[in-house]
């Protein structure tokens, strides 16, 4: 009997927490490139496997001489392919078979349009910056249909119900922007709305006065003024949600996110730390970094901009296949592998963790070059923040911070 009223209260329970979401669960991403990139389908296919949408849209810019027909040609021929190899796994265009098929089948539902060239309301001003023509287009999305727009560089590692209560998140921008008198900004790369809601429609009415020679002002500094004015009207996440060169404030986050070795049941990551004296890295008297694992697990998400942290720019250019993913034993290799195999991480971790320091290390550069972060920590930037902070420094102040102040994770 007790079995039976218990099961009944969870119904109850799930019941109401689904009543609560206001925002509907549709993804939107926008590509604006005339072939499909494994960069694009990774992001694509972590939408998939973490969030599960009910529906997935990406809007794809038909402007330009038969861009639709290259997409079709490219779908052609990885059908072609996998008509003639099958589903083999060691193929490196095993991935081109997937994303062809989920366009195919309609898991991904691909609008073909040309973006706005007149911001919302306002068809006195025309804009040619593509950048400027695809806020318009997640706008409005938002505006009419409601959901979750993401960038497609960025790359969802956990569900976002929890934002869906609210009718209107943003992630901070500049958390740590070095010019304290730059104005501050939201980023518009995540952004979650109910249809109609308050906040798009007051962001909407903004663009009657759009500057097309501000790359930023009304994508993100607009927002953030908005939110000063209407904070009843957003909810913003200070770092979840925020793109990775500022949430964690260093750019050697994300060397050690992308080249870290993933330790699994100790959640934390190896890596090794920067000697200044011998100017090389070293595995010698490294311990797992529990701190670094805790602070960047924390997120959602993982928007990899194209900025100035080093190496983001690049591995998007070298992250090219399934192939590439052998030299991450790291947590975003894991979650790329588990979105990519649907749920099984096929890396051995065990080989790499049992390896000896300077096979480690080898590992570790060979990683660091392939993806082009190949500076020393002595010439990355540190973006802002107090200095005296385990967060906001490169890992061998941090760890020196820890011991000096006897600081617990």
């Amino acid at each position: 009997m007790w079995k039976a009223a218990l099961l009944i209260l969870l119904l109850h329970v799930v019941i109401a927490e689904q009543q609560e979401f206001v925002v509907p669960n549709i993804v939107h991403q926008i590509y604006d490139y005339q072939y499909p990139s494994f960069f694009l389908f990774l992001s694509l296919q972590c939408v998939q496997y973490y969030i599960r949408p009910e529906k997935h849209i990406l809007w794809i810019n038909d402007e330009g001489r038969y861009r639709r027909a290259h997409w079709d040609t490219w779908i052609g021929a990885a059908k072609h392919h996998q008509d003639v190899d099958g589903e083999k796994e060691e193929t490196h265009l095993q991935w081109e078979i997937k994303m062809a098929n989920m366009i195919e089948n309609k898991i991904i539902d691909a609008r073909f349009i040309t973006f706005p060239t007149h911001p919302p309301g306002n068809s006195s001003i025309i804009v040619t910056n593509k950048a400027h023509r695809s806020d318009f287009v997640r706008l409005t999305a938002l505006e009419q249909e409601g959901g979750i727009y993401l960038d497609t560089d960025v790359f969802p590692f956990k569900s976002l119900n929890d934002f869906r209560i609210f009718n209107f998140t943003i992630g901070y921008d500049n958390v740590v922007n070095p010019d304290r008198k730059a104005p501050k900004r939201l980023n518009n790369g995540v952004l979650l709305s109910s249809p109609k809601s308050d906040f798009t429609s007051i962001w909407s009415s903004t663009y009657h006065n759009f500057n097309p020679n501000s790359w930023d002002h009304h994508s993100s500094i607009i927002p953030f003024d908005i939110a000063t004015e209407h904070p009843d009207l957003v909810h913003i996440e200070m770092s979840r949600l925020s793109p990775m060169s500022y949430a964690f404030q260093t750019s050697e986050a994300t060397l050690i996110l992308t080249c870290g070795i993933l330790l699994k049941k100790e959640k934390a990551i190896l890596h090794p730390l920067w000697d200044r004296t011998s100017q090389k890295y070293t595995y010698d008297n490294v311990h797992p970094d529990t701190y670094v694992y805790k602070n960047l697990n924390n997120k959602y998400l993982f928007h990899l901009t194209m900025s100035a942290v080093r190496g983001v720019s690049m591995m998007r250019k070298n992250l090219g296949s399934v192939d590439d993913l052998k030299y991450m034993p790291s947590l975003l290799g894991s979650i790329f592998r588990t979105a990519f195999n649907d749920g099984a991480d096929t890396f051995n971790y065990d080989n790499i963790i049992n390896m000896s320091n300077d096979e480690k290390l080898k590992n570790w550069e060979e990683c660091r070059n392939h993806f082009g972060m190949s500076s020393s920590p002595d010439d990355l930037i540190v973006f802002g923040g107090q200095h005296d902070s385990p967060y906001a420094t490169p890992s061998h102040k941090r760890q020196q911070y820890v011991h000096n102040n006897n600081y617990k994770d």
